[in-house]
């Protein structure tokens, strides 16, 4: 049981707190970067359109839904790789309980041992 829980422990500690940024946070960021620029070149894209032949509006939704697409996807990265991180902390706590129980029980026996002793060494003298 021990080796169940020291693997648990080796794959499930902390990341290394010298990261600024958590992977998730990052994602968030890049998101938003995304974004922005698709926005831009969108109205870019609108400001620049030649007034006689402007951009159909089907072309204009469709790129709409793209973005809207897009956006939903990063959405639900972000919101996977969050549960991952959560789900590892969760992870972790459990192996901690885990060593803490084995430890607990160790002593436990330890105690009915030393106490079954005990008794064994009374009951002789008493004999």
């Amino acid at each position: 049981m021990s080796e169940l829980i020291q693997d648990i422990t080796k794959y499930t500690q902390p990341q290394s707190q010298d990261k600024k940024k958590t992977a998730s946070e990052q994602r968030r960021e890049d998101v938003s970067k995304n974004k922005d620029a698709f926005l831009q070149m969108m109205v870019a894209q609108l400001k620049n359109q030649d007034p006689m032949s402007p951009v159909e509006n089907q072309d204009f939704l469709a790129q709409m839904a793209q973005f809207t697409t897009v956006e939903e996807i990063q959405s639900l990265t972000a919101s996977s790789a969050e549960n991952s991180e959560k789900m590892n902390e969760g992870i972790t706590k459990i192996a901690d309980v885990l060593a803490k129980m084995q430890a607990d029980t160790a002593s436990f026996q330890k105690t009915v041992k030393e106490g079954l002793e005990s008794i064994q060494e009374s009951l002789k003298e008493g004999e």
